[in-house]
């Protein structure tokens, strides 16, 4: 009834006639069923097989023991350190292609005639530049922007305005997901030239601040997108 630990020695003494008899046991692992890691890795992270098997033969031995110790929580850090590292390649290596424009998208469930949401979340519009009289906001960063923009004559002569819809989507790589913009603003350079521009607010500029690395990845790949259309972002 003593616990027993591997590479530590443990003495059991009985006596057995007249005599001692002493025997030294080393502990094993704990006969407990071994998940099969490359296919539950292989179900969570893009990547092969032989990948996952050669980065796994790659990390110190005494890190792939951990696994036979408790596989559970091994295959689940495993998963999430390799899912972080190809989410980072993939926002900095993907690349849009430009093709011909689509209208398939349906305006009117885009953009309903009414739309509801709790009034603690909406802050007047100014209707002459926006959609609707009402604007959906997230944070006290969403509603001081939307104030900013109702200013008469603000900043960047702002012809319209809008809060994309949560069904549009860019589409990105499953194991990031699909990327929802915020705000779409359509201004006059002083040249009467329409400047089309998308804009995020997260309240800080530098992108490394953001509290979810996904958001950054996200706004990576967002930029990648509308620079590919000639949209500023």
């Amino acid at each position: 009834k003593e616990p027993i630990e591997k590479d530590v020695p443990q003495v059991f003494e009985f006596q057995s006639g007249m005599s001692s008899i002493v025997s030294t046991r080393d502990a094993e692992y704990p006969d407990v069923p071994k998940p099969n890691l490359l296919a539950r890795v292989s179900s969570e992270v893009p990547l092969t097989r032989a990948t996952i098997l050669k980065i796994f033969r790659g990390i110190k031995q005494s890190h792939q023991m951990e696994f036979l110790k408790n596989p559970e929580a091994f295959i689940a850090q495993f998963i999430q350190i390799l899912s972080e590292v190809v989410k980072n390649h993939i926002a900095k290596h993907i690349e849009y292609t430009p093709t011909s424009s689509s209208d398939d998208e349906d305006k009117n469930e885009l953009f309903p005639n009414d739309k509801r949401f709790p009034v603690t979340e909406l802050e007047d519009a100014n209707e002459e530049q926006s959609i609707y009289n009402k604007i959906q906001v997230d944070s006290n960063v969403e509603r001081n922007f939307v104030k900013r923009l109702n200013e008469v004559g603000a900043p960047g002569n702002v012809q319209l305005y809008f809060k994309f819809p949560p069904k549009y989507k860019v589409l990105l790589p499953k194991i990031i997901g699909n990327y929802n913009p915020d705000w779409a603003i359509l201004r006059t350079d002083g040249s009467n030239r329409k400047l089309e521009i998308v804009r995020e607010t997260k309240g800080t500029e530098d992108i490394n601040a953001l509290p979810h690395t996904n958001e950054a990845r996200k706004i990576i790949c967002g930029y990648k997108h509308f620079a590919a259309i000639g949209v500023d972002y």
